[in-house]
């Protein structure tokens, strides 16, 4: 009678049952926390938090990922170590490959997001942009001295006529495709506010206005706001676009600079309007 000889590697024989999974083909499991949806668990990961905390090693960084800076690609450096272009240090870093975060919770949604949604999102934004923002009128002349038009006034109406889009940039940017769409729907917001606050200066506040000041208010006081507008939707522009390249968290500080500009630049029309209407001349 033969005896059989064992195999050479009795590990390699497989137990009964399935098929082991190679090593290779497994993935990291889905983390689930009871009480929470994925959403929820991919908004508020660990892994989009700043890399300050002590404990966490560095480590190489394996994707596309822009200083915040100057734009400069840090894919092969070290998190935490100097920008080579700018010298400074990015906070944040890509979160680990399969881990649930901003970045997967993203890339989900934009590749199923629907088209006719987002058309339809923006149709709303462009209708209602411009009535929404004139609430930030009313608001200012709740402040009787002369910060109200010269600085509250100018803050809120600039904040407000891109809130809409800026407020579908920080929730639902995957809805966003171009950059274009956030240049067309501050403009159609900062017209039609215009339109707004033109009828309700020259039928309700001021009575009998010449054809001057009607004028000067279609032309004049149309391009401020336009401009106005175009100059802090830059910085709604730069949040989106951080964000759709990266797959990031919204960093709504880039728009902080453009939003500033906007409001200085509207404050010291208001301001030298006032005091020429202290003259005798109502704009």
């Amino acid at each position: 009678m033969l005896s059989e000889e064992p195999p050479d590697n009795p590990s390699s024989i497989d137990p009964p049952g399935p098929p082991r999974q190679r090593a290779e083909d497994a993935q990291p499991p889905v983390q689930r926390i009871p009480g929470y949806t994925s959403e929820e668990l991919a908004r508020h990961s660990v892994f989009n938090e700043l890399n300050i905390f002590p404990g966490r090693p560095n480590e190489v960084i394996q994707t596309d990922w822009s200083c915040s800076q100057c734009g400069y690609n840090l894919r092969g450096l070290m998190t935490g170590e100097k920008c080579p272009e700018c010298g400074s240090i990015e906070l944040f870093r890509p979160p680990p490959p399969g881990q649930i975060s901003y970045a997967t919770w993203y890339a989900e949604r934009k590749k199923n997001a629907s088209n006719l949604k987002a058309f339809l999102l923006l149709v709303v934004i462009v209708i209602a942009g411009g009535p929404f923002a004139v609430v930030g009128t009313f608001l200012s002349q709740m402040i009787p001295t002369f910060l109200g038009p010269i600085v509250v006034g100018p803050s809120i109406e600039e904040i407000m006529k891109i809130s809409l889009i800026l407020l579908v940039v920080e929730t639902r940017p995957f809805l966003i495709r171009r950059q274009d769409e956030i240049t067309f729907a501050a403009l159609a917001g900062a017209l039609g506010f215009a339109f707004i606050e033109n009828l309700l200066y020259l039928k309700v506040y001021i009575p009998n206005p010449t054809l001057e000041l009607e004028i000067w208010r279609w032309t004049v006081c149309t391009m401020l706001h336009v401009t106005c507008t175009l100059i802090a939707s830059r910085g709604v522009i730069a949040v989106w676009r951080a964000t759709d390249e990266q797959m990031r968290i919204p960093m709504v500080q880039l728009m902080y600079r453009p939003i500033l500009i906007a409001i200085v630049v509207h404050g010291s029309y208001n301001a030298i309007v006032t005091l020429v209407g202290i003259a005798g001349f109502d704009f």
